[in-house]
């Protein structure tokens, strides 16, 4: 995370959507992977820019804290009809958080066109969008690539996202923090 300020931004963007109940993890694969429901996923778009590049549209609101997140690249798992957009450690490629999008699996073919194109050879960006104020119907996108080169890779579900021990290790941490899956108060230890 580049500072505090954006750090406080985005724990305060999570816990909103915990708040707005759009937040749920799944503690016995690995509580690094966050599921962002369909309400909240809608705040990104997904499409091709004019040189046929996948990109991931983030709100105007969301800068510039969002970007950063030492995001990475992104995981596409159409059997569960999410993208994942991967923030790991970049010297030793250690998940920090993996933030599921929900997308509908016809849109994940913007990223990724299944058993067309090759994800190895693809790189994604984070563009800026915002509503046209005098016309909802619009949406505004700046020219500048926010965050570029991120790659792309298929999964096939998510124990796909991270090593065995290092999910191992979130798992006995997420136990330990006090929190259940509902990020409601546990008592932990006897």
């Amino acid at each position: 995370m580049a500072n505090q300020n954006s750090a406080l931004n985005f724990l305060y963007y999570l816990q909103s959507l915990v708040f707005d109940e759009q937040l749920t993890v799944d503690s016995s694969v690995n509580p690094r992977v966050l599921f962002v429901g369909n309400d909240a996923s809608m705040d990104f778009l997904y499409g091709r820019d004019q040189n046929n590049e996948p990109y991931i549209g983030i709100q105007s609101e969301f800068m510039p804290w969002f970007t950063h997140v030492d995001w990475f690249g992104v995981a596409i798992c159409r059997k569960r009809g999410y993208v994942f957009l991967e923030a790991k450690e970049a010297a030793t490629q250690r998940l920090h958080m993996a933030l599921g999008l929900r997308v509908r699996k016809e849109r994940m073919d913007y990223l990724c066109m299944k058993g067309v194109e090759d994800p190895n050879e693809m790189r994604l960006s984070f563009r800026v969008f915002e509503v046209d104020p005098s016309d909802p119907t619009t949406v505004l996108f700046s020219d500048r690539k926010v965050m570029s080169n991120l790659y792309i890779r298929e999964i096939g579900d998510i124990d796909e996202l991270c090593s065995d021990l290092e999910a191992e290790d979130a798992r006995g941490l997420f136990a330990k923090s006090g929190i259940d899956e509902s990020f409601n108060a546990i008592k932990v230890g006897g």
